[in-house]
């Protein structure tokens, strides 16, 4: 009898730990590059409208494509945060799991919930200093998720964890 195969080409056990904090990692990365780039434009836009050599069409177009920049990522960046975590999703389905392996799995994910905490507070620490929480103003739906880091990777954790070990129910 042929054994089947993760979708990696070999049988992985579980992939809570490392896709919840895969996300975490790539959510928080992604977001603090929009800020920093957000951070860029406006000390760009303000060196634009402040020099006179500069045609008025030019500053307009710079300053249109500033005011616009925040309402773009913003989606882009929730757009992302929900293709990300349906990928992982996915990705658990197609994973073959023991149901044993779910205690060991709960544990574990418990210490995913203190990085999650420490990668919160690690935001928080960023986004108080005075020069980016003026940015962070923009981006109210990421500021959300990011602020609640913790609580969205309890979400994010145990749907991995249902969608793990509950698709052996379904096929009984």
């Amino acid at each position: 009898m042929k054994k089947k195969k993760g979708y990696s080409g070999f049988k992985k056990k579980g992939n809570v730990i490392s896709d919840s904090i895969m996300v975490m990692v790539v959510l928080l990365i992604f977001i603090l590059s929009i800020f920093f780039g957000k951070f860029l434009l406006n000390e760009w836009n303000d060196d634009v409208q402040a020099d006179d050599d500069m045609n008025n069409l030019s500053k307009e177009i710079v300053s249109t494509q500033n005011a616009r920049y925040s309402g773009f990522f913003d989606g882009l960046f929730m757009m992302f945060f929900i293709l990300i975590w349906a990928l992982v999703l996915v990705a658990s389905f197609k994973i073959e799991t023991h149901p044993i392996f779910f205690i060991f799995t709960v544990i574990l994910l418990i210490i995913v919930f203190m990085v999650a905490a420490e990668l919160g507070n690690f935001y928080e620490e960023i986004t108080a200093e005075d020069d980016i929480s003026t940015v962070v103003a923009g981006f109210p739906m990421a500021n959300y998720i990011m602020s609640n880091m913790l609580m969205v990777i309890i979400v994010i954790g145990f749907s991995i964890v249902l969608v793990l070990f509950g698709k052996n129910r379904m096929n009984q």
